[in-house]
């Protein structure tokens, strides 16, 4: 396979607006240096190459990140479709609400002493709260 041939460094540096911008900043700078004609040259040639590719590699990465994310988006909502058709997981039961056994055990025997219960539905109250613990 044969190297690929880049096009010149003027067509490169003339795709993007910016790259023009800036190599023609850096070359107003470049002429101000106090090196010999000859140097300036080479200087601008190579700054030239590096707009060129770093404005080359930014629209490469650019292009890159916008099929990544449309691939993404896609891949999002295709799961979502697809839970979607999954019916919603039933939710748990609600626990019971913590009953403090002690607590209730001085409830019934208060309204056993006070006459509320009489002996046979304190027995089977207090019946009914111990199962529910034992």
């Amino acid at each position: 396979m044969g190297k690929q041939r880049k096009a010149p460094i003027e067509d490169r540096l003339s795709r993007y607006a910016v790259t023009r911008d800036l190599s023609r900043g850096l070359g107003k700078g470049i002429d101000k240096l106090p090196v010999s004609e000859l140097t300036k040259t080479v200087i601008k040639v190579k700054s030239g190459q590096v707009v060129a590719v770093t404005a080359e590699t930014s629209v490469a990465l650019a292009a890159s990140a916008s099929a990544a994310a449309k691939a993404g988006v896609e891949r999002f909502d295709q799961v979502r479709h697809e839970l979607a058709d999954v019916p919603p997981a039933p939710s748990p039961a609600p626990e019971p609400p913590a009953v403090d056994l002690v607590a209730s055990l001085e409830r019934l025997k208060a309204l056993h002493e006070s006459g509320g219960l009489d002996d046979q539905e304190f027995a089977a109250a207090k019946a009914r709260l111990l199962d529910q613990f034992l």
